[in-house]
Parts: C-alpha cells; sequence; structure tokens
C-alpha cells in the first residue's frame, strides 16, 4: 500500500479544494491506482464513511458509487458500474421524494430520515460488472461470487456462486473441508507474498482432498 506526501496534504483540505475528484484521481494514480492508494482510502473512510482493505479495488470506491456505512475487507475485486445502496424510499410513507423524509435537504429533522443499513463486503469476493446491492443485503461473504448484472436485496454466504434478479444460490464453489481450510488460513490479512504462499499450499491441499473424494 502506498501515500504520497501529496496525498497527506491533500486529505487535510480535501473539504475545500476546488476539482477535488480530479486531484483525487491523479494522487491515486501517482499511488499505483486505487489497488495501492492510501490517500483513497482515507478520503473513503473519512469523509464518505466508507472503509476499504488492502489491495481492493474496483468501481465502489469511486466516489457516488457506494452509500456510507460500507465495509470492504481485502483482496476484494469489484467490476465496473457497481453500485451500493444504504437506503430505500419509504414505502409506507404517504410521500416517497427525499425532501419529506431526507434530513440533509432541509426541510425535515433528523428522526424523520428512513433507516441506513451497513454492509461488509467479505474479503477476496468478486463483484461483476453492473451489480446493484440493495439495502436489505448487510452481508456479502468471504471468497463469494456474483454474477454480473444481479441485483442483490439478501446476504450472501461465504464462497456462494450467486447471480440474477433477485440474485440466487447458483452453488457453492468448495466442499465445507476446503471452506474450513481456507476461512482457518486467513491469508487475505497477509501481504500478496506472503499470501502466495499459503494459497499454494492451500491448492495443494484441496486437489489432495479432490482425489481421495
Amino acid at each position: 500500500m502506498k501515500e504520497s506526501l501529496i496525498g497527506k496534504f491533500f486529505l487535510r483540505v480535501y473539504t475545500y479544494a476546488p476539482l477535488r475528484h480530479r486531484i483525487l484521481a491523479k494522487i491515486t494514480s501517482i499511488e499505483g491506482g486505487a489497488m495501492y492508494s492510501l490517500t483513497l482510502r482515507n478520503i473513503l473512510r473519512r469523509h464518505h464513511g466508507i472503509a476499504v482493505g488492502n489491495f481492493s479495488y474496483g468501481s465502489l470506491l469511486s466516489i457516488g458509487n457506494c452509500d456510507p456505512h460500507t465495509e470492504i475487507g481485502d483482496y476484494v475485486s469489484i467490476g465496473p458500474n457497481v453500485r451500493r445502496f444504504g437506503a430505500s424510499h419509504p414505502m409506507d410513507d404517504p410521500a416517497l421524494h427525499p425532501l419529506f423524509y431526507n434530513p440533509k435537504l432541509g426541510l425535515v429533522s433528523e428522526n424523520k430520515d428512513v433507516e441506513r443499513s451497513p454492509c461488509w463486503i467479505g474479503h477476496d469476493s468478486w463483484i461483476g460488472a453492473n451489480v446493484t446491492i440493495l439495502p436489505g443485503c448487510r452481508r456479502i461473504g468471504i471468497g463469494s461470487a456474483i454474477g454480473a448484472g444481479s441485483v442483490v436485496t439478501r446476504d450472501i454466504p461465504d464462497f456462494a456462486v450467486v447471480a440474477g434478479n433477485p440474485a440466487k444460490i447458483i452453488r457453492s464453489r468448495f466442499t465445507d473441508n476446503s471452506q474450513d481450510a481456507i476461512l482457518r488460513s486467513k491469508f487475505w490479512s497477509l501481504a500478496p507474498d506472503e499470501a502466495l504462499a499459503v494459497i499454494v499450499d492451500l491448492r495443494s491441499r484441496m486437489e489432495c482432498d479432490d482425489k481421495t473424494e
């Protein structure tokens, strides 16, 4: 992970900086892109309520694509045009327009706001292009994969492959034994070279397990 001196300075003046999104894009590039930029992560956390783990990358790291109260784990792969919504319009209220429930628009008090749900996106998960994550989903499991164009309305288990509108479980990526071995390894908590060594060992053990089944 990388942080530049200009990134440290920009973090202090971000709120007041003109053309701040363009400047942030340039600093992110200087720091090696979204996969590596610590300045991008610090700004998302401090100013937008989004926590991003190490080596994760993709469209949810673009400002405006992801609502606050989102936590993205380590080594998460996110395709283009993915959106995460933490709130919906109040279906049981006489009015659906945000002027009548969103206190940030200046007309109503804080206690009139709709529920804004959190979402945790698990380590080493893969979210395909054009996926929409709705407020009903609060957890996307470790090692799970979401097919392109899916609409996610509920939690996704670890290592599940899901797709569709609404997204449904198609299969699990691994046997229970393999899932347990991966979860115990916690390779996502390691630096890339250390994680690779663990992954190579997991591959060998899983191949042996497949042959004995």
